[in-house]
This record gives structure tokens, sequence and C-alpha cells, in this order.
């Protein structure tokens, strides 16, 4: 609700992300299988002009809003290494 925070967690494990909001775990993708612009996996179409498989696994993270003209706070977040097992 207006007010109150998220708490998010991405995990990026080589090609597998997973997206966790609010405890509930809302993505989990492996980015390999992302092997045309424009197309998901399954055929259907998505908004993205490269191919997902061949962006970069390492460098900047990027935070983004897509609500124009409104504002968004972001708090505590951490970077951290995933544990090897």
């Amino acid at each position: 609700p207006a007010g109150e925070w998220n708490h998010c967690e991405v995990i990026c494990d080589g090609p597998v992300v997973k997206v966790i909001l609010n405890g509930e775990q809302v993505i989990d993708a492996d980015l390999d299988k992302w092997t045309e612009a424009g197309k998901n996996p399954d055929g259907g179409k998505n908004k993205f002009k490269w191919v997902l498989k061949e962006m970069p696994r390492e460098g900047y993270i990027g935070l983004s809003f897509h609500d124009k003209g409104k504002n968004c706070f972001y708090k505590n977040l951490k970077v951290k290494p995933l544990k090897k097992e």
C-alpha cells in the first residue's frame, strides 16, 4: 500500500535470476533461454530490442521506476556475493 515499504531480494547466479517480493518469489528466469530479440522463450513478444542471453553478467547495477512524474525511493540497498556451496 501507499506509504509502506516493499522488501525485494534479487538473486543473480549466472544466467538464473530470481526475484522475491515481500516473501513471495515472483520471478524465476534463466536468461540463457532468451535467444531472440523481442521474443520470450515461449514465443510471445516482449519489449526488449536485444537478446537477453547476450547481455553482460557483470557490471553496474541500475535502478529504475516506470511511473513517470512520480517519486520512487530506495533504502537499505545491499550487494552481497553469493555463498558457494
